[in-house]
């Protein structure tokens, strides 16, 4: 019943993003060897976000959180990682080591980032399963980054201050994603939980589930693009504030 709910799922979210977006341009180059598709309207000139899709996954399969950043009036690059896509280098490394594939894709990114991102200004990062890990490793080096929206999260990297906004989303049948999130929400207010927005200072961080949704379809989710926009309101001054949002369920 799941698995039948989930395709359902996509199907409308994937009917609903092509009537929606249809305003956004599609362009695609090389930086090096690593493909990148732009998505924006024509003449957009917001700021910059890069997304980053998960393992055995590619840049189209993060269409449904890119296309509506890009409707909003971002500039939103979504590239492929080494051994994926149409990447032609392929992956190597030991993929459970850090120091192996984990740290390969650390230092691709920051080539990435570095010929997409405007000068002085921030850029946001988005990323879906195992790019969780490599966004949040790159933004922990660098001080140029805004929010950084996880999708599926799993990283030992977070901590209470880094990265210091972090929307989190997942998908309601991943219990143990679900509660890695709130974990990272009670590094800033031990009293979270999921659904809310937590701040203290510059720390902003916010958790959701969204409904019918798994490791996969969660990429097609409507509640989950919902999110993608509001995530970005640093890049334009705005925050989060403190236990502002409506409380979902508790873990």
């Amino acid at each position: 019943m799941r698995a039948i709910l989930a395709f359902a799922v996509i199907l409308i979210s994937v009917w609903i993003l092509e009537a929606a977006c249809s305003d956004i341009t599609i362009s695609k180059s090389n930086i090096g060897q690593t493909p990148v598709t732009l998505y924006a309207k024509p003449g957009a000139d917001g700021p910059t976000v890069v997304v980053a899709h998960g393992f055995a996954g590619s840049q189209q399969m993060m269409q449904g959180y890119a296309r509506p950043l890009a409707r909003a009036g971002y500039r939103v690059f979504a590239f492929e990682f080494m051994g994926h896509g149409r990447h032609p280098v392929p992956m190597s490394g030991d993929v459970n080591s850090v120091d192996g594939a984990t740290r390969l894709l650390v230092e691709q990114t920051p080539d990435v980032i570095g010929a997409l991102a405007k000068d002085n200004e921030p850029y946001a990062l988005r990323g879906h399963s195992m790019a969780t890990d490599i966004l949040v490793r790159v933004a922990a080096s660098r001080k140029d980054v805004g929010p950084v929206v996880l999708i599926s999260a799993l990283s030992q990297i977070v901590d209470r201050t880094t990265p210091d906004n972090l929307p989190l989303v997942t998908g309601a049948w991943e219990p143990g994603l679900r509660a890695f999130a709130v974990d990272a929400l009670r590094m800033v207010d031990a009293d979270a939980f999921e659904g809310e927005a937590v701040s203290d200072g510059a720390i902003v961080r916010r958790a959701i589930a969204a409904p019918f949704t798994e490791h996969v379809s969660i990429l097609q989710s409507r509640v989950g693009r919902g999110e993608a926009v509001p995530g970005w309101t640093a890049l334009t001054g705005a925050r989060l504030t403190s236990r502002s949002c409506r409380p979902g369920l508790q873990l």
